[in-house]
């Protein structure tokens, strides 16, 4: 994936998922990703603490480095979110979650209008 996008995953035993942000960027990307969240962490964490999102996902997720990315001191006041590799936010789902939705359709929509702040974040930091 190129740019911040959503995701769709249905599937039994609780193998269902909606998910967007950024899986795995490439290197300029990732650089520039974390640059953004240097320059307006602040904004990127008033996203994550709006209540449509934190009704739906657990904050930013993905795959974080063990020590601090190169050119950020450990001591950096952003650091956990520095670290990360991948940014994603993903809503997990039961069966019983997917089935008691009358329109689950509109249930996907309202998941995904949740987390188009924190796309259009990504996409403001990974586009030219």
């Amino acid at each position: 994936m190129d740019a911040p996008g959503y995701y769709l995953q249905l599937g039994p035993n609780g193998n269902t998922l909606i998910a967007g942000g950024l899986h795995q960027p490439d290197k300029s990307q990732l650089a520039a990703i974390r640059q953004e969240i240097d320059y307006n962490a602040d904004e990127l964490k008033a996203l994550l603490a709006v209540p449509d999102f934190q009704r739906y996902f657990d904050g930013m997720g993905g795959e974080k480095l063990k020590k601090s990315p190169a050119n950020y001191p450990i001591e950096h006041p952003e650091i956990e979110l520095l670290k990360h590799k991948s940014f994603t936010a993903t809503h997990h789902m039961t069966d019983s979650d997917v089935l008691s939705h009358a329109d689950f359709r509109a249930h996907v929509l309202e998941v995904f209008r949740a987390m188009v702040p924190f796309c259009q974040f990504l996409r403001r930091a990974v586009t030219p």
